[in-house]
């Protein structure tokens, strides 16, 4: 602009506004005129306009469909090992991207996310097994620059998550009577599987007969894959070498208990070198302290978490000084097993089988030993020994000598135990104990699961569990109705507030996650049941959907015969021993045995 327009603007402006003013600073005043014209109709009378703020907009709205499940129930070595879950919601104005999440309200925006996309669909398998899923929610936020939009919330049915369970078997041996599954021991993580199968013959010499077998999966990506074998280095008839197994907290360190080695029985412990992906023996094969007690060193064993300290049961021990059983516990130290301490019972006699079952604390200074077939109060009732020492100690201490409330002849009292993993918390099964219904029925080895907590410097008397027979319809309920074995195998989460409880006698032939637990409709005897249960308010409550039973339930299999649960109580493994291969043609003599993880 010239001088000669800007006097020609300023006396216009003056003139409007009937000012006169000198115009003393030409730069500053042309600057103010730039931005305000002159306040009228003149030259710079009209102002330019300013655009309207954007207000920030989150994605629209969207639903999530009802889930779909593609597939059938994964074996392992047998089709697609990763059961895929389906996805679909209708498109969210807006959106420039979705995420697929497990409800969580410990996380941001709820989500603890699965997968994510920029369509409306997602395919994929659900790296949690279906005893987590069954208690889980899922949503879709649809996402923008501007912020988030939750879907509705959808919940797999029964059906759908029996096609999430996994089912592994040994392929190389389906015709024989390997008793796969009649141990099974999960990693705390629950991405470590060990399966004792302790019948299964020498895979180098098919003569040696019951020499028995280790199997380790692992859990990678959404697939298990066999990671390893173990056999013994030795193998001779009748090992029984797969018996018993515990893995450490790591996974990394396995015992592994064969009763009949060397016709007094052994234990193997292996550790995992990751830097060459093998495992191998940690020290020397283990033997008892004392040579002449017999077969049964090794019919159980229990790992502390480092796996530094072991635990071992001799039920069957035949000497005259340790009649009744005893139990072992070795120390790893100096790169090799110590000649271990020799743990008995107060009131150990002839034939209670003390050592029947064993289990260390995290810290192996807690150990609890069962004597199933003691005989104080009533022959056969059973009873549990709690054991403690510490670091600066060599010796075990009793601590205590624990009954059931109402001891009674024949209840087996003893037959299972898991403890938490700081000690104090533990669940003891009864399998052989009755329930009765009324004046006219009592129904026979229902099975009973007592739990005790140690507080404040003192054992709690026991929440008692019993499987409910309150809605069986009265033309049932008569003996048949019972022998359960309810109790038979136990596993505690590492809190001690989420409990599984095996019950291999009972007869349903229901499906998986799908069945009415009141409807014991003696289909399937012996088929089996798991039970899951947590620990609120002091009361211990059946779980959503813990009932629980094989994807093909059969006659005899045994499923619950072995029970273990991951540390957070989300992942289970269930062998069935007597598992016959799924089809009623199958010879019952063939029982190669086959393990479900939930």
């Amino acid at each position: 602009m010239n001088i000669k327009m800007l006097k020609s603007v300023l006396e216009t402006c003056v003139s409007h506004a009937k000012i006169q003013r000198r115009v003393v600073f030409l730069g500053a005043l042309l600057g103010a005129l730039t931005l305000s014209g002159c306040n009228s109709e003149g030259a710079f009378s009209a102002k330019t306009p300013t655009p309207p703020k954007t207000q920030a907009t989150p994605p629209g709205s969207l639903s999530l469909s009802k889930l779909v499940v593609s597939g059938e129930n994964r074996t392992f070595g047998a089709g697609d090992a990763d059961t895929p879950v389906v996805f679909s919601w209708n498109s969210s104005e807006g959106a420039n991207g979705y995420t697929v999440c497990r409800f969580d309200n410990s996380l941001q925006n709820n989500c603890d996310p699965i997968g994510k996309t920029t369509e409306t669909m997602l395919k994929t398998p659900l790296l949690s097994g279906p005893l987590k899923a069954r208690k889980s929610k899922y949503f879709v936020l649809a996402k923008n620059d501007n912020g988030v939009t939750p879907s509705n919330e959808q919940e797999l049915t029964p059906i759908q998550l029996k096609d999430l369970v996994t089912s592994i078997k040994d392929l190389d041996n389906e015709k024989h009577h390997d008793r796969y599954g009649r141990s099974v021991s999960l990693s705390k993580d629950g991405l470590t599987l060990a399966v004792g199968s302790p019948t299964t013959n020498y895979s180098g010499d098919d003569k040696i007969t019951n020499a028995g077998a280790v199997f380790i999966y692992r859990l990678k990506e959404g697939s298990w894959a066999k990671e390893e074998k173990l056999e013994p280095d030795q193998p001779s008839i009748d090992d029984r070498f797969g018996y018993s197994v515990s893995l450490s907290e790591d996974a990394n360190t396995l015992a592994v208990g064969a009763p009949h080695a060397d016709n007094s029985g052994a234990v193997y412990v292996y550790h995992y070198n990751e830097s060459e992906g093998l495992w191998k023996l940690k020290g020397a094969k283990i033997k008892a302290l004392e040579a002449n007690l017999g077969k049964g060193f090794g019919l159980s064993v229990s790992l502390s978490a480092d796996g530094n300290t072991l635990a071992v049961g001799h039920p069957d021990a035949n000497a005259s000084v340790h009649t009744g059983g005893v139990a072992f516990v070795y120390r790893y130290t100096d790169a090799a097993w110590d000649n271990g301490t020799l743990i008995k019972g107060e009131y150990v006699e002839k034939y209670n089988r003390f050592g029947l079952r064993v289990a260390l604390s995290a810290d192996g200074h807690t150990l609890v030993v069962a004597a199933r077939h003691d005989n104080k109060d009533a022959l056969n009732s059973g009873a549990v020994y709690l054991f403690s020492t510490s670091d600066t100690e060599v010796s075990w201490k009793q601590e205590y000598y624990i009954k059931a409330p109402n001891p009674r002849k024949g209840d087996n009292f003893g037959s299972s135990i898991s403890l938490s993993d700081d000690g104090n918390t533990l669940a003891v099964g009864a399998p052989v104990t009755d329930t009765k219904i009324n004046d006219d029925t009592t129904l026979l080895s229902t099975g009973t699961v007592y739990v005790y907590r140690y507080k404040d410097g003192n054992l709690s008397e026991p929440n008692t569990i019993n499987k409910s027979f309150g809605n069986i319809p009265d033309d049932l309920k008569d003996s048949s109705t019972g022998h359960d074995a309810f109790g038979w195998s136990v596993s505690l989460s590492s809190d001690g507030n989420t409990l599984a409880v095996g019950a291999p006698g009972q007869d349903s032939g229901e499906i998986a996650f799908n069945g009415n637990e009141a409807d014991d409709n003696n289909d399937e005897r012996n088929s089996g049941a798991v039970y899951i249960l947590s620990f609120e308010d002091g009361e211990w409550e059946q779980e959503k959907n813990g009932y629980i039973k094989g994807t093909e339930p059969l006659k005899d299999d045994w499923f619950g015969w072995s029970v273990s649960l991951s540390e957070d109580g989300n992942s289970l493994a269930v062998g069935a021993p007597s598992w016959r291969g799924g089809t009623k043609d199958n010879s019952p003599n063939l029982k190669p045995g086959r393990v479900y993880i939930y």
